[in-house]
C-alpha cells in the first residue's frame, strides 16, 4: 500500500515527522482491523519515507518482518547542518522545524527484522 503525505497529491494539512508517524501506525492499523491482512508484513521507505518505514519497524516489531530503506537520512537535523552553511543553521532549523528529531539510524539498528537499505 502506498499513501500521499499531508499536502502532496489530493492529501489535505501539514506535513511533519510526527504527523507522518501518526499517518503510518493508521495506515497499519488499517491493514490488520479493516483488509485482515495477517502475519507478518514488509516495510519499504524512500527518502522522507525511510524515516517512517524505520519507525514502523522498529516500533512495531510483532508486525513488521521486513524492512527496506532507499535512499534515505540517517538524522533530519544532521542533514541540514550539512546542507545550510553558517554558524546559525542549526537556530534556523530548529526555529523552522519545531523542534524535529528523527533517528532513523538508531531505529534502523533497533529494528528486529530482516533489513535492507539501498
Amino acid at each position: 500500500m502506498a499513501w500521499n503525505y499531508r499536502d502532496y497529491g489530493r492529501s489535505r494539512g501539514m506535513p511533519d515527522p510526527f504527523t507522518c508517524f501518526h499517518d503510518s501506525e493508521a495506515i497499519l492499523e488499517f491493514l490488520i482491523k479493516q483488509l485482515g491482512i495477517k502475519g507478518k508484513i514488509g516495510c519499504f521507505g524512500r527518502s522522507l519515507g525511510g524515516t517512517v518505514a524505520t519507525h514502523l519497524a522498529n516500533n512495531y516489531p510483532q508486525l513488521i518482518e521486513f524492512l527496506f530503506v532507499d535512499r534515505s537520512f540517517g538524522e533530519i537535523n544532521k542533514m541540514s547542518e550539512s546542507l545550510m552553511l553558517g554558524s546559525y543553521n542549526r537556530f534556523f532549523f530548529n526555529c523552522f522545524s519545531k523542534g524535529w528529531k528523527i533517528e532513523s539510524a538508531k531505529n534502523f539498528y533497533e529494528a528486529h527484522c530482516f533489513k535492507m537499505v539501498a
